[in-house]
């Protein structure tokens, strides 16, 4: 393998993870595109709120409440799972 014209090259010795090489790069776009997904979860879990507001004013059901609280608690924990990755990533 040290004949090799490979022996030296970044990706053979691991200096590409180090912060002088693209590795930096790699982490920093894939910690952004897991903001980026939960932050459209949390779009999403406003949505679903949303409906359940407009389903309430349409249908008349006895677990309206109980589906307001879930949405409700839906959205919130949503919204800490976001705040969670944001300090931790």
């Amino acid at each position: 393998m040290e004949n090799s014209p490979f022996a030296n090259s970044p990706f053979m010795t691991g200096e590409i993870f180090t912060p002088d090489g693209l590795g930096v790069f790699y982490r920093a776009g894939l910690k952004a595109s897991f903001l980026v997904a939960f932050a459209l979860y949390v779009v999403f879990a406003i949505v679903v709120i949303r409906q359940v507001f407009l389903m309430e004013h349409t249908i008349n059901t006895p677990l309206h409440f109980v589906l307001k609280v879930f949405a409700i608690g839906h959205l919130i924990v949503s919204l800490f799972v976001f705040l969670l990755a944001f300090l931790v990533l």
